[in-house]
């Protein structure tokens, strides 16, 4: 189990890495490295993602738990940094149904549909690696 943690976790590094390349350079319209403060939520998401395999409930209790435990991540992420260098990693204030600038809910929408495409399409791949 610690060696598909582990491999969780760089695929949700990857993965990461490559959205918010995309979204970010998107955005900017010019190309934005993404820094390792956003990055690391989709490894750590995706953790939680798999976690969830071993809890007996129907997929849509699942996407409400993605949906609370992605948003509580990030909040947390982001809090944490806010508290360490006194700057935002990411500022959604001015998205409406905000919190402090640190989550919002078009966001957690994001983070939730990531995260069951994570679960349906991801997590199988992961599986059938043998370790």
């Amino acid at each position: 189990m610690l060696i598909k943690l582990i491999t969780l976790f760089i695929v949700g590094l990857i993965i990461g890495s490559v959205f918010e390349f995309f979204y970010r350079s998107f955005r900017a319209k010019k190309v934005i490295t993404p820094r390792f403060v956003n990055i690391q939520i989709y490894a750590i998401v995706g953790i939680f993602v798999y976690l969830t395999t071993y809890i007996n409930i129907n997929i849509f209790w699942k996407i409400i738990l993605f949906f609370v435990a992605a948003t509580t991540i990030e909040y947390i992420n982001g809090l944490i940094r806010f508290k360490v260098t006194g700057k935002k990693p990411w500022d959604y204030s001015k998205h409406k149904l905000n919190f402090q600038g640190l989550i919002c809910l078009d966001f957690s929408i994001a983070w939730t549909i990531i995260s069951v495409l994570a679960y349906l399409y991801i997590l199988p791949l992961v599986d059938n690696i043998r370790f």
